[in-house]
């Protein structure tokens, strides 16, 4: 459905520190995937670069092939017509990037009246029944509503409601719980668990809500994507130092472990591995090479633990 392979961004030519740095990633149809890592790690960049929103600083390599056809090769006019319609976009946020003086029917139904041709009535008859999906309670009277009278969570529902209103089969979620509360946050994964068929790319830092939200984990650390695992095997065998340090310093683990999550600059522009300043089992390889990206058994690794 998404085939990520090899995207790298940077912001100047004369840089040799990249935001995102070879990120490789498959995304099968109708599955959920949940992006983690600390902030600053290249993951929203990650989203942007897919959708070609980044400005026009920023250096993408690689390809990003929706159903064959590779996104980063389109013109901005060819982009506009698959935007909304065959994949979307959902900012972070808790639904701040709502439009404030537009009620939030016309706002989900605009990508029916954009891609579809659906009369404004129409659409918000609609917009109806997708809030619904998400239940929302009260969608006649919400969709009537502007954003300020609608509380975080609700926002949220309803920018996720816009994302698939036109049918997109791809979301990509930008920090979807960012300055949420606990309830709200699982209203938000409860919306997440509800999409059937849609292929989800999620993006957050909170790993409670990555296990419920995601059936693949995958980790990022100082722009690098550093493992890759079905979310079974992510959470009972993580295989990366980084993984194990921040499942280790959850509170329902014993806050285990004491590592902070921000990497420190230099990190970034090290020949060897990203990790090897704070990782306790590094050796003199760590320093001089960057590992490879390793298959183990499809539990993918950025490791020399795990090179033959």
């Amino acid at each position: 459905m998404l085939d990520i392979q090899n995207v790298s961004v940077k912001f100047s030519s004369a840089s040799e520190v990249g935001a995102v740095e070879d990120v490789s990633l498959t995304l099968q149809k109708g599955t959920k995937t949940a992006l983690i890592g600390e902030t600053g790690s290249g993951k929203s960049v990650l989203l942007l670069a897919v959708m070609k929103l980044l400005p026009a600083t920023a250096e993408i390599s690689g390809s990003v092939l929706l159903e064959g056809t590779d996104l980063l090769s389109l013109s901005e006019e060819e982009l506009e017509t698959i935007r909304g319609d065959r994949i979307s976009y959902i900012p972070q946020g808790g639904g701040n990037g709502l439009n404030p003086l537009m009620r939030i029917g016309m706002q989900i139904g605009e990508p029916l009246i954009d891609h579809r041709g659906y009369s404004k009535k129409k659409a918000i008859a609609q917009s109806v029944e997708l809030l619904r999906r998400f239940r929302l309670g009260k969608e006649e009277t919400w969709v009537r509503a502007y954003p300020h009278m609608l509380s975080g969570g609700m926002r949220q529902r309803a920018m996720i409601a816009m994302g698939i209103a036109a049918g997109s089969r791809v979301i990509l979620a930008d920090e979807p719980t960012k300055g949420l509360d606990q309830d709200r946050i699982q209203g938000v994964a409860e919306c997440f668990q509800y999409l059937q068929g849609e292929t989800l790319l999620c993006v957050t830092h909170d790993v409670n809500f990555a296990a419920s939200v995601g059936e693949y984990i995958s980790v990022m650390y100082a722009a690098q994507q550093l493992e890759y695992a079905k979310k079974e095997a992510f959470f009972e065998h993580p295989l990366h130092p980084y993984s194990r340090a921040i499942l280790d310093a959850m509170p329902e683990r014993g806050l285990k472990s004491n590592i902070g999550f921000a990497p420190p600059h230099d990190a970034y522009s090290v020949k060897g591995c990203r990790f090897s300043d704070r990782c306790p089992y590094k050796n003199k390889l760590c320093d001089e090479k960057k590992p490879p990206f390793i298959d183990v058994k499809g539990h993918k690794v950025r490791c020399w633990q795990y090179a033959d």
